[in-house]
């Protein structure tokens, strides 16, 4: 049998990549379809794959993964990028990428799939399943897009980076070192707490207030996220706090969005962080 995709939704509304862009959105999708692909036709049913997943972070914030492909003995975060061009690694934070016509900087996939995996375990260690977690970056394909790997100084044995190619690869290597540890879990029972996770983060308040803010340009959901974003914590009437990391420069930018749009509760929070 071949291994079951257990959820298989689309982010339509790009809230935590900040992507607007029709092509960019498409090409993105196309690369993940990609990876699901190859990992269908070539995995059994001891795998269970997650696509699009919501994590909570250590801020109580959210995160998501493209792929989080379980095995009773072990977790590969996957982040798949469908660039064109070279890229290289700059820094820790930072890559850039050679494209046709341009030159781009961009945060670190790499950096990014690692965070994914920290959150996710931090999550999984609260009810005592502590399965090593693998993050890898696919690149979909070497023809569009190649590496340079010289260039990774800092990720290349917690998280390489690969092409679609040597995905499969990858992971019987990893199969066969966590043969010799022989901790094993209910790849079922993982996905299950896994997916109740990622459900409970969409119907959270502070979610539909991003999707809000993002996607329906919302004067109130604007002024929440700036005001967040400027506080540290999210807050909707007489609900629980969430912890959020502080982004100043976020916070002002969604609150001009507010203000512009004639939001008088955000004027009057912006000259008062003035002042």
């Amino acid at each position: 049998m071949n291994m079951a995709i257990i959820l298989k939704e689309r982010d339509e509304e790009q809230l935590y990549e900040g992507r607007t862009d029709t092509f960019v959105k498409q090409a993105g999708d196309l690369g993940e379809d990609i990876i699901c692909s190859i990992l269908e036709k070539n995995l059994s049913d001891n795998y269970l794959l997650i696509n699009d997943l919501f994590v909570r972070t250590k801020e109580f914030d959210m995160t998501q993964l493209d792929h989080a492909l379980i095995h009773e003995s072990f977790i590969l975060c996957i982040e798949t990028k469908h660039y064109s061009g070279e890229a290289k690694a700059l820094d820790s934070n930072t890559w850039e990428l050679n494209g046709r016509n341009k030159n781009y900087t961009l945060n670190s996939p790499q950096l990014q799939s690692l965070t994914h995996a920290m959150h996710l375990s931090s999550f999984l260690n609260e009810y005592n399943i502590n399965l090593p977690i693998y993050a890898a970056v696919v690149l979909v394909s070497d023809n569009r897009c190649t590496f340079n790997q010289t260039s990774d100084t800092y990720f290349r044995e917690k998280c390489p980076v690969i092409y679609g190619k040597e995905l499969i690869p990858f992971i019987r290597c990893i199969e066969d070192k966590c043969k010799q540890v022989n901790q094993k879990q209910d790849t079922k029972k993982v996905a299950d707490l896994i997916l109740s996770e990622h459900e409970g983060i969409k119907g959270s308040t502070l979610y539909q207030c991003k999707k809000a803010a993002l996607n329906e340009n919302d004067q109130e959901a604007l002024f929440l996220l700036g005001k967040m974003f400027i506080q540290g914590f999210f807050q909707y009437g007489d609900e629980a706090a969430v912890r959020v990391k502080k982004d100043e420069k976020a916070g002002r930018m969604y609150l001009r969005k507010a203000m512009n749009l004639g939001y008088q509760p955000a004027r009057d929070f912006y000259r008062e962080i003035n002042q």
